[in-house]
């Protein structure tokens, strides 16, 4: 098992169809999210113009976001997770290569 890096968020948001699991509250709460190409969309209900509507936060790549992912799964396949013992967010081997 090799441990996820910021080149693999984004390889798995080109290639499409990941989502990830917070940890912890990153910045306002968001629990799960879609790597996109260039941004992780987190998914919100927003009230505009007085209704209810579904928001997309797009939020950039970056470090502090790698830090607090607590999983990784393509459609039911869990492709990563943080061993708490180590705190590492590691491959588990199904769903993704990572590539050198």
């Amino acid at each position: 098992m090799s441990d996820v890096i910021l080149s693999d968020l984004k390889r798995m948001g080109s290639l499409g169809g990941y989502t990830i699991r917070l940890n912890r509250k990153f910045p306002f709460s968001y629990t799960g999210g879609y790597l996109r190409r260039d941004y992780v969309e987190f998914t919100r209900l927003g009230i505009i113009n007085g209704q209810k509507q579904e928001v997309f936060i797009r939020e950039p790549y970056s470090r502090e976001l790698l830090a607090v992912i607590d999983s990784i799964m393509l459609n039911k396949t869990l492709v990563a997770r943080r061993v708490s013992q180590t705190n590492q967010l590691l491959l588990t081997g199904k769903g993704y290569r990572h590539v050198n």
